[in-house]
């Protein structure tokens, strides 16, 4: 029912696409600022991840968790969640459904992005070096991507409106965690140094590092993806809480 739905809605398509199209721009964008030929490990993680640890925002990640807050909030602002619980009662199955077929295009969209985006620098003269550490933050992309269209359905289950979502999903990474960590550069607020680089859309940026694991200050990608990972669990915790007891 999910896919056939999905499948059936125009936005849905329209914010694939377009998470496609402008992620592989993003890498093109991103090599013309590197030198012609051969590009290194590094340069290749950040270019095929859209910017990856570098950019303030996904924008892979960011379009699927607008997709995330349509598919839940569309059953609200049509009226339409009476009728999907009658004809799937079972709430967790439902919810299970829905993530899952989320996943299913996050991941998608996500190794799209990249693998029109390499042949796009391949065809500008700037061939990516996929080596098994790349690989492994093309397979950390994936995930994370899957995460954010996760936070973007608990944001909708919890706030039942996109406006509000999308809002939430660009103030949080563009706007409060830069001034947090900005402010944790001062004597005043030195304790939120620790913190700040735990933050759940920080983390999610250090989770596409090639850095594996934490080492000289630095949070690894490893630890970085559980972070983001616990946090889009929480959230989606507390998103199930007001699903199984709200009123449809």
């Amino acid at each position: 029912m999910e896919v056939r739905r999905l499948a059936t809605v125009r936005s849905t398509s329209v914010l694939l696409a377009t998470a496609v199209v402008l992620g592989a721009l993003v890498c093109l964008a991103a090599s013309t600022l590197l030198g012609a030929g051969a590009m290194s490990g590094d340069d290749t993680a950040t270019v095929l991840t859209a910017g990856g640890d570098a950019a303030p925002l996904s924008v892979v990640g960011a379009l699927l968790g607008v997709l995330g807050a349509v598919t839940v909030s569309h059953d609200y602002r049509y009226g339409l969640a009476r009728v999907v619980l009658v004809a799937v009662p079972r709430r967790g199955v439902l919810v299970a459904a829905r993530l899952a077929v989320l996943a299913v295009l996050a991941g998608t969209a996500a190794t799209s992005a990249s693998t029109v985006g390499a042949a796009l620098c391949v065809a500008a003269g700037r061939r990516p070096l996929l080596d098994a550490t790349t690989l492994r933050v093309l397979a950390f992309q994936v995930v994370v991507v899957a995460a954010w269209s996760w936070l973007g359905a608990a944001l909708g289950w919890l706030l039942r409106h996109a406006a509000g979502v999308v809002a939430v999903l660009l103030v949080l990474p563009l706007v409060v965690e830069p001034v947090l960590i900005v402010a944790s550069k001062f004597d005043g607020a030195a304790f939120l140094g620790p913190v700040v680089p735990w933050l759940p859309f920080a983390a999610a940026r250090a989770a596409l590092g090639r850095q594996l694991g934490s080492a000289d200050g630095a949070v690894g990608a490893l630890p970085a993806l559980a972070a983001f990972g616990a946090a889009t669990a929480l959230l989606l915790g507390v998103a199930w809480l007001r699903v199984r007891r709200a009123d449809a």
